[in-house]
């Protein structure tokens, strides 16, 4: 299984694509490092052993072509890709980040889900607004807010408040 460790991002750095430098890993042992310099270019892999390389890459040759939810030009065509490692340490990255910004939100606001919510939206209250505790301020919301199905993403486990978050859910 591939992982990604001691993740540095560079927020400013990054224009094209995100610029960071991580710590690749094997089946739980370091097997490289993974960057990219923001500007564009691909995500570079220094694999440590060519052995534990080339096992990566056969794994990855075995891996389902990734479909987007995007038409190719003026058709009804779906846009799909070949898996491969490069874009899947950027796929981990990606969802690094996402945790990384979502325990920070789930820490200062109230965060929910509901069916009146567009895909990528929230309806979200801060916590410091209120002298009320968390659960409180939960409980109040759910009774007063109108809320269609509410989802609170701040009762739910991390990994499932994360697909809503990032909109997978």
């Amino acid at each position: 299984m591939l992982t990604i460790k001691n993740v540095k991002h560079s927020a400013f750095a990054s224009q094209e694509t995100n610029c960071f430098e991580a710590t690749v890993y094997w089946n739980g042992k370091k097997a490289g490092y993974a960057e990219n310099s923001g500007r564009g270019g691909c995500t570079g892999i220094l694999w440590l052993n060519r052995a534990v390389e080339k096992e990566a890459e056969d794994w990855a040759k075995n891996q389902p072509d990734i479909v987007t939810n995007y038409c190719l030009h003026d058709s009804d065509e779906i846009f799909t890709y070949t898996f491969d490692l490069e874009g899947a340490i950027d796929e981990l990255l990606e969802t690094h980040l996402a945790e990384k910004e979502l325990k920070t939100k789930l820490k200062t606001k109230l965060l929910i889900k509901d069916d009146t919510c567009n895909k990528d939206e929230l309806h979200s209250w801060a916590f410091k607004k209120y002298s009320l505790t968390k659960e409180q301020l939960i409980e109040g919301v759910l009774k007063k807010a109108n809320l269609v199905n509410p989802v609170v993403l701040n009762l739910l486990p991390l990994s499932e408040a994360l697909k809503i978050w990032r909109g997978k859910a």
